[in-house]
């Protein structure tokens, strides 16, 4: 089914867009990955959590855009014929600890679980839910996206690209962010991003959407490798509604984390700043039934004696006395 996420000044629509009128996901929701993903299908298809593997499909729940991930064969060594992702590779949604390369080339990393294209011999495309813009004022589209610096290249038939767009009202138009190939076969070692390199570093992307207010978007990024070091990472993928964004609970909300959710009762609270100061718990009339305190970044909490099944808000608040809520499902 077909989800539209609308952004827009109506504080009725809270549920669907949190309180600070945007949408989009940081990939905590979904489980990050431990182990590489291994498909022996080598034909197009959609592909299918497995596991402890990368998180490839997610649906939305409590606040973070849903995605699905497919993989198209482009590649054909003479030697191996199609490999796709059959051999093993990162792609999906893994965390921190395990994105290949943070070590040495993203130490700066810290964005908890974040989406990972690396070697898939082929091209893999990432399709998130459609968002509406009807009723948006100055809205905006922002990520952040780091792609290895190494040696890309016109091999096994293909170019190695990284294509980034917004599909407008169901692909009757496009915006393209990012087209490394440019259509015409060029080499992504010589792309600028905004007249910018975009290896190694921390690409912040952000686009003025107001001349697209009406209309849906749907965001979709492909990525065509064929060797180990070639890799595209991408997280903080948000739509906001301009005008009825608090700065300050913007980024608050930007800092911090809570997963797994849905849970079966054990959640962690994660602030990339250890600002936050209580958690609190309450049904879904705002009554509170839990609240701790937050003294520390990264916070784990056993529900399983206050909640039952079902769906919760939990309020954040931070040492200035700023808050923001988020829903929470229990399974």
């Amino acid at each position: 089914m077909k989800k539209n996420y609308i952004l827009t000044t109506l504080f009725s629509i809270v549920t669907v867009l949190s309180i600070n009128a945007q949408v989009g996901t940081n990939f905590d929701e979904p489980n990050g990955g431990t182990d590489v993903f291994i498909d022996a299908d080598v034909t197009a298809h959609t592909l299918s959590n497995n596991g402890s593997m990368g998180t490839v499909s997610h649906t939305f729940s409590s606040g973070e855009l849903g995605f699905s991930t497919s993989f198209t064969p482009t590649r054909n060594n003479t030697n191996l014929g199609v490999v796709g992702l059959s051999d093993g590779d990162y792609v999906g949604v893994y965390n921190q600890a395990t994105i290949p390369s943070t070590s040495s080339d993203i130490p700066s990393w810290s964005l908890g679980n974040s989406y990972v294209i690396d070697d898939p011999d082929g091209m893999i495309t990432v399709a998130f839910d459609e968002v509406s813009l009807v009723g948006a004022v100055n809205p905006r589209f922002q990520m952040k996206m780091w792609i290895d610096d190494t040696s890309y290249e016109f091999s096994d038939q293909a170019n190695d690209r990284v294509l980034i767009k917004l599909d407008i009202n169901n692909g009757t138009s496009e915006i393209v962010i990012v087209d490394t190939d440019g259509g015409t076969g060029n080499d992504l070692n010589d792309y600028l991003y905004n007249g910018n390199s975009v290896f190694n570093v921390i690409t912040d992307i952000d686009i003025d959407l107001s001349a697209q207010i009406g209309n849906t978007v749907k965001l979709i990024i492909e990525a065509d490798f064929n060797a180990a070091s070639e890799q595209i990472t991408f997280d903080n993928i948000n739509f906001t509604s301009g005008n009825t964004l608090d700065v300050s609970s913007y980024e608050l909300e930007k800092i911090i984390s809570l997963y797994p959710n849905p849970s079966k009762g054990n959640i962690t609270i994660r602030s990339s700043k250890d600002i936050l100061q209580r958690v609190m718990i309450m049904d879904l009339n705002g009554r509170e039934i839990k609240s701790y305190e937050m003294n520390v970044a990264t916070k784990d909490i056993d529900l399983n004696l206050e909640l039952t099944s079902g769906m919760y808000l939990v309020k954040l608040t931070d040492i200035n006395n700023l808050s923001i809520t988020k829903k929470l499902i229990i399974k």
